[in-house]
């Protein structure tokens, strides 16, 4: 829940990233904080459902990790240049 809610707020608050990379963000950070409250209150669902939740939102969180990695714009030499 936590992580999701930093991927908000770095979404909301990076001026200087492009819009694809900020909505990508924000989606991913509501899409986790969602599946947070989710499986904490799944009482009613059991068990295998909240994991199946959890099972899609790692593999949405990690096919958007690898297109933003691949990418290649948010290394730390860029921006630490980006800064100066």
């Amino acid at each position: 829940m936590f992580n999701g809610i930093g991927r908000i707020i770095q979404g909301a608050l990076a001026k200087r990233q492009p819009p694809s990379f900020r909505i990508i963000t924000i989606s991913l950070g509501s899409i986790a904080t969602a599946a947070a409250v989710f499986v904490g209150n799944s009482d009613v669902f059991g068990i295998i459902f909240p994991i199946h939740v959890l099972f899609g939102v790692l593999i949405i969180r990690g096919i958007a990790m690898i297109v933003l990695g691949s990418s290649g714009k948010l290394s730390v030499e860029h921006l630490l240049r980006v800064k100066r």
